[in-house]
Order: C-alpha cells, then sequence, then structure tokens
C-alpha cells in the first residue's frame, strides 16, 4: 500500500506546490484541483476509507467523497491536469517498486 503521505508529496511536486499545500485549507483553484486528484489517487492507490484518508488530508470523509467525485471529473476534463496525474502516477510507482527491492 502506497502511504497518503507520498501520494501528497507527489502530487504537490507534480503541480509545483508544497505538501502542506495540499492539506492547507486553502480554496484556490491551484491548490483545490490538485488536492482533488491526491484524494481521487489516494482512494485508488490505497484502498482505504474516505474516513481515513479525511485524516490525511485534514478534512471529513463527505469532502474526501467529493473529492474522488470531482478528481475523477477533472480527468476526464482536463487533459493538462491528467497528464500531471498520471506523473504523479508514474512516480509513486516506480517509488513503490525501488522500496519493494530494497526490502527484499
Amino acid at each position: 500500500m502506497t502511504p497518503l503521505s507520498v501520494i501528497q508529496t507527489e502530487v504537490a511536486r507534480q503541480f509545483h506546490l508544497r505538501r502542506d499545500d495540499i492539506v492547507a485549507r486553502d480554496n484556490r483553484r491551484h491548490c483545490v484541483w490538485p488536492r482533488q486528484i491526491a484524494m481521487w489517487l489516494a482512494v485508488e492507490l490505497t484502498g482505504l476509507s474516505p474516513r481515513r484518508i479525511g485524516v490525511a488530508f485534514e478534512r471529513d470523509r463527505t469532502t474526501i467523497s467529493h473529492g474522488v467525485t470531482r478528481g475523477r471529473e477533472l480527468l476526464e476534463d482536463f487533459g493538462h491536469l491528467r497528464v500531471k496525474a498520471l506523473t504523479a502516477l508514474q512516480h509513486i510507482e516506480a517509488q513503490k517498486h525501488s522500496n519493494d527491492g530494497v526490502a527484499a
């Protein structure tokens, strides 16, 4: 399972933000869209409940559920966001595989 902090950090990096920006209460679009994409990735990669993911994002489960839905919509509607999200996913997966090799 991919740690939530890794997802937050990698998405923040792709969008030229800090991890703190992903968790912050900032509601400006340049922070909200990456946050929603990170929420979507968190659900896809971890299998954790919205309640558990909410703890990591300092949000309640309903906000996480909305963020996941919105993140999925953003990826469908905006190609440039999809590219950044897929790049983040590739980096997360590569990091996961390199960590698997270290543990072996």
